[in-house]
C-alpha cells in the first residue's frame, strides 16, 4: 500500500506516520485504521469500495473483520470531527460500502513539516530532568536490564484491577469512587470491585474515554470540587454513584456531572434490583449515559452482559470478593481470591466473566515468589476455556482471555514472536489498554526496539498517570538505559503516590547507584530487604557488589534460601554483579528449570556481557525464541 502522503479536502494524510493534520492539529491513527483510509483514497474519485474487499485489502481475515472495519471507520469520522470538519468525509453506501466524499489529492513530502526525531519528541512532555552522570566501573544498568524479569514479581501485589481502558474520542469520563452502604458487613471489601466493574461497563460505549480505577481512588471521601477533579484528570464528565443494599437487594442512584466549571447534574437515574442483576444494571448505566452524551450506539452495538450465563447473588458476590482479596496483596489474600472466584465459577458454570477473571489472576501469581510453572499453565487453561465459551456464546473476544494468552506465551512459553503476535492483536482491539501497552513495553525491549519499548511505556503512563506501577515501571526500563537521573524522577512519582511503594524504592535505589551514591541506594535497599525478603533481597546482594563490598554481596547471595530466591534468579544476578562466572550459570539453569518469567531479556543483560561467549550460556538462553 503506498505511504505518499496526500490530501482528502481540507486534510493532510501522511501514511508514512500514521498522521491525520490539519493546520496546527496532528492526529495519531492505529496503522490498520490509516491502512483503511488510505484503501479508500486509492478507489477511483466517487469509487465504492465493498466492505469485503476492504477487509480483504487491510485485515485479511475472516473472523472478527466485520466488528474491526466498522470500528475503523467509526475511528476515522470522529478523528475528522475532531480536527473541526463539519463536511461527510466518508459516505455509508447502503449494501454496497464506503466511498470517500471529498476530492483526493497527491501531496509532496516536501510541503510537510518536518517533525521532532521519535527520540526527541518522547522527551518532549516527560518531567524535565538532567542528563545522567557517568557510570560507575561496574555500572547498575548492567544488572538493571536483566532485572528486567523480575519487574513483574511484585505485578500482582499491586496491580491496578481495571478494566483497560479504551479511549478512542475526544470526550473522557471518569467514574468517582462508590458512595457505599449496605447491612452486610462481609460484603463490605467488594466496594472496589464493583467500582471496576462499573467503569468496565463504560468501556463498551463507542468513542468514550473512560478513566482507569487507579486514578480515581484518591478520591474516595473526598470533599474536593467537583471541577478541580474534573480538572485534575483532565475530563469532560464525572459520574457519581450512591449505592445502597438490604438484604440481596440494591438500589443504585447515578449522577452526570458536566458543564464545567459550573459543573451541574445534566442526568440522574436510579436503578434497583437483585445482586446477581448488577451486571445487567452496569451495562444500563452506561448505555444511558453514552446515549444522553450524544454517541450515536447502534442497535447492534448496544451494550450487553459479558455472560450469557443466568447467575445468582451468591456468585456474583463470590467473585467480587474474590477480586477485593486479590488487591489485599498478601499470600493469603491470593488464596483466597482465586478461591472466591472459583466458588463464582462452580455455581455459575461457563459464565465468561469469571473464567476471564481467573485467567488474568494465574497469569499475575506467575510473577511472585511461587511456582510459575502452576500458575501459567493454569492461566493458559482458563484463557483457553474462555475462548470455547466465548465461541458457545457467540462471543468474538473476550479481552482478558487474549491478554492471558499473550502473557503466557511471553512470560512462560518464551516464544516471542508468538506473544508478539498475541499482544498485538490484543492492542488492534484495545489500543488504549494499560496492560496491553506495558507488557508489549517490554517484549519490544526484549527484542531490541527501544523506541518503540519507550512509547509504549509513556502511553501506559499517560492512561493510568495515578498508578504507581506504571510510573516505577517506567523508570526501572529507564534504569536499563541509563538514564538514572530520569529513572529518579519517576519513582519519586510513584512514591509520592503510594509512599513506600517497593519498586519505587527499587528504582530509586538503583538509580542512585548508577549515579556513584552508594550510600544512599544501600540504605534504600536495606529497607527493602527488610520490608520484602522474599522478594527484595537481590537488589542489596546488587547494590554491595557493585560498590565493591563483594563480602557482604556475596553474604547476601547465600541468604538466597528456596523461599527467597526466586528460584535461582537472586544468587544468579548477584554473582552477575559479582563478575563470578559458575555460580552465575547455576543460578540461571535453576531459573530456567523453574520456568522463571525473566528469560526472554538474559540475552541483553549488560551484567552478563562477559558470558555471551560462554557456550553454555548461550545454550541455556536459546530456550528462548526471539525470531
Amino acid at each position: 500500500m503506498d505511504k505518499s502522503p496526500f490530501k482528502i479536502g481540507a486534510l493532510i494524510i501522511e501514511p508514512a506516520r500514521n498522521t491525520l493534520r490539519k493546520g496546527e492539529k496532528s492526529f495519531s491513527l492505529e496503522p490498520l485504521v490509516m491502512d483503511l483510509l488510505c484503501a479508500l483514497a486509492e478507489a477511483p474519485q466517487g469509487g465504492v469500495i465493498s466492505r469485503d474487499e476492504l477487509i480483504e485489502k487491510v485485515w485479511k481475515v475472516e473472523y472478527g473483520a466485520d466488528e474491526r472495519l466498522t470500528r475503523a471507520v467509526s475511528i476515522i469520522r470522529n478523528t475528522i470531527k475532531s480536527a473541526g470538519e463539519t463536511e461527510t468525509y466518508i459516505e455509508t453506501i447502503p449494501k454496497r460500502g464506503y466511498r470517500l466524499a471529498q476530492a483526493v489529492s497527491v501531496l509532496p513530502s516536501d510541503d510537510l513539516t518536518s517533525e521532532k526525531p521519535a527520540a526527541q519528541a518522547a522527551q518532549a512532555d516527560l518531567e524535565t530532568a538532567a542528563q545522567s552522570g557517568g557510570a560507575p566501573k561496574r555500572a547498575y544498568s548492567a544488572v538493571a536490564l536483566g532485572a528486567v524479569g523480575l519487574v513483574l514479581i511484585l505485578s500482582v501485589l499491586f496491580w491496578p484491577r481495571q478494566a483497560p481502558v479504551d479511549a478512542r474520542g475526544d470526550l473522557a469520563l471518569a467514574v468517582l469512587p462508590l458512595q457505599w452502604q449496605s447491612d452486610q458487613p462481609d460484603f463490605a471489601p467488594a466496594e472496589i470491585s464493583l467500582h471496576d466493574e462499573l467503569i468496565g461497563a463504560f468501556l463498551a460505549v463507542p468513542d468514550l474515554k473512560v478513566v482507569p480505577q487507579t486514578s480515581v481512588m484518591r478520591y474516595v471521601n473526598s470533599d474536593q470540587a467537583s471541577d478541580e477533579i474534573a480538572r485534575e484528570l483532565n475530563v469532560d464528565a464525572l459520574i457519581e454513584a450512591r449505592i445502597e443494599f438490604v438484604d440481596e437487594r440494591f438500589e443504585i442512584d447515578v449522577r452526570l456531572i458536566e458543564s464545567f466549571p459550573s459543573a451541574q447534574y445534566t442526568w440522574t437515574e436510579t436503578y434497583g434490583g437483585e445482586v446477581q442483576d448488577l451486571p445487567d444494571v452496569q451495562s444500563a448505566i452506561a448505555l444511558g449515559v453514552g446515549e444522553h452524551l450524544g454517541f450515536a450506539i447502534d442497535p447492534e452495538d448496544r451494550i450487553e452482559p459479558l455472560s450469557k450465563h443466568a447467575d445468582s447473588a451468591e456468585a456474583y458476590s463470590s467473585y467480587l470478593l474474590g477480586k477485593a482479596q486479590l488487591r489485599t496483596f498478601t499470600p493469603e489474600g491470593f488464596q483466597q481470591g482465586i478461591q472466591d472466584m472459583e466458588t463464582a465459577l462452580e455455581l455459575s458454570p461457563g459464565n465468561l466473566r469469571y473464567l476471564e477473571a481467573l485467567a488474568l489472576a494465574h497469569s499475575d501469581l506467575g510473577h511472585v515468589p511461587l511456582p510459575p510453572d502452576m500458575s501459567f499453565r493454569v492461566a493458559r487453561d482458563y484463557a483457553q476455556q474462555t475462548r470455547a465459551q466465548a465461541r458457545i456464546d457467540g462471543v468474538d473476544f473476550v479481552l482478558g482471555a487474549e491478554l492471558a494468552l499473550a502473557e503466557v506465551a511471553l512470560y512462560y512459553d518464551w516464544d516471542v514472536p508468538y506473544a508478539k503476535s498475541l499482544f498485538e492483536a490484543v492492542l488492534e482491539r484495545h489500543p488504549h489498554s494499560a496492560r496491553a501497552n506495558i507488557h508489549y513495553a517490554w517484549l519490544l525491549d526484549a527484542i531490541g526496539d527501544t523506541e518503540g519499548a519507550e512509547r509504549h511505556m509513556r502511553i501506559s503512563r499517560q492512561l493510568s498517570p495515578y498508578d504507581p506501577l506504571y510510573a516505577a515501571w517506567y523508570g526501572w526500563w529507564m534504569l536499563s538505559e541509563e538514564r538514572h537521573k530520569e529513572a529518579i524522577v519517576q519513582a519519586e512519582i510513584a512514591l509520592e503516590i503510594m509512599p513506600g511503594f517497593p519498586i519505587g524504592a527499587y528504582v530509586k535505589g538503583a538509580a542512585a547507584a548508577g549515579l556513584g551514591d552508594f550510600e544512599t541506594a544501600i540504605a534504600t535497599h536495606q529497607v527493602l530487604a527488610d520490608q520484602f525478603p522474599y522478594a527484595f533481597s537481590w537488589p542489596l546482594g546488587v547494590t554491595y557488589a557493585l560498590s565493591g563490598e563483594d563480602s557482604a554481596a556475596r553474604q547476601v547471595a547465600l541468604s538466597c534460601t528456596d523461599e527467597n530466591d526466586l528460584h535461582g534468579w537472586c544468587r544468579m544476578v548477584i554473582y552477575c554483579a559479582l563478575n563470578d562466572t559458575e555460580p552465575a550459570l547455576r543460578g540461571l539453569e535453576s531459573a530456567i528449570t523453574h520456568r522463571h518469567s525473566f528469560l526472554p531479556w538474559v540475552g541483553q543483560n549488560y551484567a552478563c556481557s562477559e558470558l555471551r561467549d560462554n557456550a553454555q550460556f548461550e545454550s541455556l538462553r536459546s530456550v528462548v525464541r526471539m525470531e
